[in-house]
């Protein structure tokens, strides 16, 4: 998948596929109740303190097709360049990624209509 930018780290990183998957929500809320818990925010948020690491892990995944699912480590100038270019929200037009630092404390999620959502797990409140 040369699309994606950076190195593909999939294969020889698995342990952080399945650490961000886990730092990415909190225990006991749906995927729902995760999307209505994040902050939308706009392509604006491409200049935001959340870009001033190095480099970033770029996850994309196809729930459809598992087999393509990857982990790539990107420099910060290819991954905001990248986004800039692949999400239009006045077009509905993005791709599926999870994006955060090697923290895993705060995460952009977008989506292939355009969407991005900022989330850090941390400041929700405790499933009830």
């Amino acid at each position: 998948m040369r699309w994606l930018p950076g190195i593909d780290v999939s294969t020889s990183q698995p342990a952080l596929i399945t650490r961000l998957n886990e730092r990415c929500s909190r225990p006991g809320f749906t995927p729902f109740e995760a999307l209505c818990l994040s902050q939308r925010v706009g392509k604006d948020f491409l200049r935001s303190p959340f870009f001033a690491a190095e480099r970033f892990l770029v996850y994309y995944e196809r729930h459809d097709c598992p087999r393509l699912n990857r982990l790539h480590l990107v420099p910060r100038d290819e991954l905001v360049a990248f986004l800039d270019d692949r999400i239009r929200p006045e077009r509905g037009e993005g791709v599926d990624l999870i994006i955060t630092t090697f923290e895993m404390e705060e995460f952009l999620v977008t989506n292939h209509d355009g969407d991005l959502f900022y989330r850090r797990p941390s400041d929700w409140p405790t499933a009830g």
